[in-house]
């Protein structure tokens, strides 16, 4: 994939990095949706860690957190991308 990006011209690979990055941070954020309603199905099964006692979905909430993170990274990643392509072409 590597060599194939390098190859193309400047302003081509900066806007299919562009490119890519929106599409990895809307895959993100819909990894967040589906945790997020793991989570409620988790809830609603009541379970609960035997030794500790508490409930399993505390641990969970861990998940959608870390995608709503890398979503939010990915998304600034793009914008970023898109300032530089437009600062490089005059805009």
């Amino acid at each position: 994939m590597s060599a194939i990006v390098d190859s193309l011209p400047e302003k081509y690979r900066f806007s299919l990095l562009a490119g890519i990055n929106l599409i990895t941070s809307g895959l993100f954020f819909l990894l967040t949706y589906y945790a997020y309603e793991y989570i409620v199905v988790v809830k609603d099964l009541g379970s609960i860690f035997p030794v500790l006692n508490f409930p399993v979905y505390y641990l969970y909430y861990v998940m959608p957190i870390g995608f709503l993170v890398a979503a939010i990274q990915y998304l600034q990643l793009t914008f970023f991308r898109i300032k530089l392509i437009s600062k490089k072409a005059g805009y």
